[in-house]
């Protein structure tokens, strides 16, 4: 076991992590944090042989995104961040792992097939051979076609020579009516996702103070 929290179930405290090696050789990991009211935050950890991890250190992150899934990839003089608040993908950029700058507009827009008609979720990019940061996107699309986003049809489809730090195209032919149910879905997931986090900090809190109360002379 390298990293866990097995006292907490739903949302994750741990969350798609994401492992290069730094400029000086040591592992970098940065991971999701689930158990925060509000936005989730991304962390920050380092590792000289992949097993014992520092302390996690929180990121700087743009605002306006709520971070999900990620990957990371270095190219150039920097580190590349692909995010997806599971609907959608952002493109932040870093020169030091700990600060991360990007638009709030998506990266990648939606193709207009069923692949991806309600969005896409967490995905992976390589550099391509250009001389500007150029990428190929796997992207993980869902077609909404379920009561909410885990009984959709997922693919996985690839998406040759993006140039993310363009924001995405605008997208035709939206169903409006679709988008709406959709968003509906999601509210209603995000105040599931609170009710559990903070169950899962009261519990926390009555355990403590329980622990304090025993070992009180």
């Amino acid at each position: 076991m390298v990293l866990s929290n097995r006292a907490v179930r739903y949302p994750a405290e741990l969350l798609s992590p994401a492992v290069e090696v730094g400029t000086d050789g040591v592992l970098v990991m940065w991971t999701v944090n689930g158990l925060t009211f509000g936005r989730r935050v991304v962390e920050r950890r380092t590792s000289l042989d992949g097993l014992r991890w520092s302390p996690p250190e929180r990121c700087v992150v743009p605002r306006g995104v709520n971070p999900w899934h990620i990957d990371v990839a270095p190219a150039g003089s920097l580190y590349h961040m692909l995010v997806s608040d599971r609907t959608r993908l952002f493109y932040w950029t870093s020169e030091d792992g700990r600060i991360w700058t990007g638009s709030r507009r998506k990266a990648v827009g939606r193709s207009g097939t069923p692949h991806d008609a309600r969005g896409h979720y967490r995905s992976t990019f390589v550099a391509t051979q250009s001389a500007s940061p150029r990428w190929d996107v796997w992207i993980t699309g869902t077609d909404g076609s379920g009561r909410n986003l885990f009984f959709d049809v997922w693919r996985i489809g690839l998406l040759r020579n993006l140039d993310l730090a363009a924001d995405g195209p605008e997208e035709a032919g939206r169903d409006l009516r679709l988008e709406w149910g959709w968003r509906w879905q999601h509210l209603r997931g995000q105040s599931l996702e609170r009710v559990l986090i903070g169950t899962d900090l009261l519990r926390r809190t009555v355990n403590r103070l329980m622990t304090e109360r025993r070992t009180m002379p």
